[in-house]
């Protein structure tokens, strides 16, 4: 409604341009700087906008956890939260330069972030409030990897398990390796289904995982490999 009413303040403005004689106009652009005006307005009407897009994306296509921040990649975009607030919420080109244009599953180390689209991974670095792509990257699956991964989750020693329904890939990041392929059921049973991404909690250690699918987070519990608390996404991120 708020944004409707700026929008006809700026056409009643350009009616009005429209009809006022030249000379009158003048003194008015003058007087009250009509341009500075309409400039502030066209700053509300997005600032507004901008605020309105903080809400919780409707889906999520993954989630990682970098440098105290999270990342939720929906489509082409990325939300960016801080102390499970929302900070931002840009085109995933925006953060991560010469990044994919969407991400099917991400991981983060304690030094890098890795984006996934189909079967291209992409290695990153933090460069203050955006990532700078690492030389030499992105890079195929190896084709040990039949599948595009739906999701991911890091483990110890710089690796990850890639998952696509039941499969898994245990996956070397640095070296762009895959170690073995197993059910995911047998080494990670009562995980969530569907789930888009696992986020070790507290960071650095992996005896306890958020897993996160669209509407939800759970947490689960790497020893008894159960899920000991769940909630639905939108209370725990706070939008």
């Amino acid at each position: 409604m708020f944004v409707q009413l700026l929008q006809f303040i700026i056409i009643i403005y350009y009616i009005a341009e429209a009809r006022i004689s030249p000379t009158i106009l003048s003194k008015l652009k003058k007087q009250y700087d009509m341009k500075d005006y309409h400039d502030n307005v066209q700053k509300s009407v997005t600032a507004f906008v901008t605020f309105q897009n903080y809400n919780c994306p409707k889906k999520i296509d993954s989630a990682t956890e970098a440098f105290g921040k999270l990342y939720l990649f929906s489509n082409d975009k990325v939300w960016i939260f801080k102390n499970r607030k929302p900070e931002m919420v840009t085109h995933i080109s925006k953060i991560f330069h010469d990044g994919p244009h969407y991400v099917n599953a991400s991981v983060s180390t304690k030094h890098q972030t890795y984006l996934i689209a189909d079967r291209n991974v992409f290695a990153f670095y933090k460069d203050k409030n955006t990532f700078t792509l690492i030389k030499g990257w992105p890079k195929m699956l190896p084709s040990r990897v039949l599948f595009f991964p739906q999701a991911a989750f890091p483990i110890k020693n710089e690796s990850a398990i890639l998952v696509s329904g039941n499969v898994l890939a245990a996956y070397e990041l640095k070296h762009n390796r895959v170690t073995s392929i197993n059910d995911l059921e047998r080494y990670y049973p009562n995980l969530p289904e569907d789930f888009r991404t696992g986020i070790p909690f507290p960071t650095g250690q992996f005896n306890t995982y958020y897993f996160l699918d669209s509407h939800n987070l759970y947490e689960y519990n790497m020893n008894t490999k159960r899920i000991i608390f769940s909630q639905p996404l939108k209370k725990y991120l706070l939008c």
